[in-house]
């Protein structure tokens, strides 16, 4: 599930949040089950008088999980693969 919400603080300043969930899930088999995890990111932009600086933060509460195809696919320790940690980018752009 993923809910998103953005605003326009000023006519230079905006905001972007998303919030994905995985749910928690058991299959047929004893040794296959995921479990849930929430992941957050954020981005913010301000606008220059020429061009836009972005800064964007994923995994914003630096959440360790386990990606949903690893938990859930072969069972195997070296099949588990851990998500990314907390990401931050900062990017500047320019139309032209």
């Amino acid at each position: 599930m993923i809910a998103s919400w953005s605003a326009q603080w000023t006519p230079k300043f905006s905001s972007f949040v998303q919030a994905q969930h995985a749910f928690s899930q058991s299959f047929d088999e004893a040794d296959k089950r995921f479990s849930g995890y929430t992941l957050v990111d954020a981005t913010f932009n301000y606008a220059l008088p020429r061009g836009a600086v972005r800064m964007g933060v994923s995994n914003l509460f630096d959440k360790q999980y386990i990606t949903y195809y690893s938990q859930s696919a072969l069972v195997e320790p070296l099949r588990y693969f851990a998500g990314r940690g907390r990401t931050i980018t900062l990017g500047y752009s320019l139309d032209f």
